[in-house]
């Protein structure tokens, strides 16, 4: 078993501000900066809460749709886990910061794996706040 914490939640969608103009009604939240196509969401000033980013790269063809992130220490270790237990689908992909892994578990849902791969830069930084 790897370590592992919830690290965040992405929203996929077609229409950022369509999504913000109705999560900013329901709960209160505003929009962040935006960085190539992801807005950070301010949830709060508790830093456990600034974890909802939106982004509209989404193939035209899916529903809109939440993706929980697990930050992993290895993994190649998770994802090799993961299939081993009955995963139905994984696969890697490198993102910036981090190696990320998507996996759909055996009953078919889908979350998010990531290992961060380099330190975040100062303009980063200033985008998503302090590391974790």
């Amino acid at each position: 078993m790897t370590s592992s914490r919830f690290s965040r939640v992405e929203l996929f969608t077609h229409r950022a501000d369509k999504s913000m103009q109705f999560y900013g009604a329901l709960f209160g939240w505003e929009l962040g900066n935006e960085n190539a196509g992801y807005w950070h969401v301010v949830l709060g000033h508790d830093e456990s809460a600034r974890t909802v980013f939106i982004q509209e790269d989404l193939d035209q063809d899916l529903a809109a749709y939440w993706l929980p992130v697990i930050e992993v220490e290895n993994l190649s270790a998770t994802l090799q886990a993961a299939d081993a237990n009955g995963a139905r689908e994984t696969e890697s992909i490198s993102i910036g910061l981090y190696t990320v892994g998507f996996i759909t578990d055996p009953a078919g849902a889908r979350f998010c794996v990531m290992e961060r791969s380099r330190e975040r830069s100062e303009e980063e930084e200033e985008i998503f706040g302090e590391p974790r």
